[in-house]
């Protein structure tokens, strides 16, 4: 009978074991999945600041060529990574020599969906009036 309890003994011990693992595997699956939604977040943060600044420097390098003063123009981003991004650039005149550049940006990653509108104002550089590079 001695042995049958010792036996039993080690059962018990096994199957704290066992549920002690398997409560440590739940926590730090849930912590890996905060860290992974958190990652995800700032990433395309990140990307949607990159097609920001891609709209900006083609609004400064095309703002006055023919064409392009007091439109929309859609840009082609599909080829990038992130689902379905889109980047648009408004460009309008302002006051004395100054553009005003509004370029709108949307980009999606899993569930997520980052959409911004953003107004800038440049100074007129020199003129050029060759065709704008799309």
């Amino acid at each position: 009978m001695a042995g049958a309890r010792r036996n039993g003994f080690a059962l018990v011990i096994a199957i704290m074991a066992m549920l002690m693992v398997g409560f440590a595997i739940f926590i730090l699956t849930a912590c890996s999945n905060t860290l992974m939604d958190q990652s995800d977040a700032i990433y395309l943060r990140a990307f949607e600041r990159n097609l920001t600044a891609s709209g900006l420097a083609w609004a400064e390098r095309n703002a006055q060529r023919a064409g392009v003063l007091g439109k929309t123009i859609e840009l082609d981003v599909a080829g990038l990574y992130v689902g379905s991004p889109e980047l648009t650039v408004a460009v309008g005149t302002g006051e004395d020599d100054t553009l005003q550049i509004e370029v709108s940006t949307s980009a999606s990653h899993k569930r997520r969906t980052i959409r911004q509108n953003r107004k800038y104002t440049l100074e007129l550089p020199h003129s050029d009036t060759s065709e704008p590079t799309f």
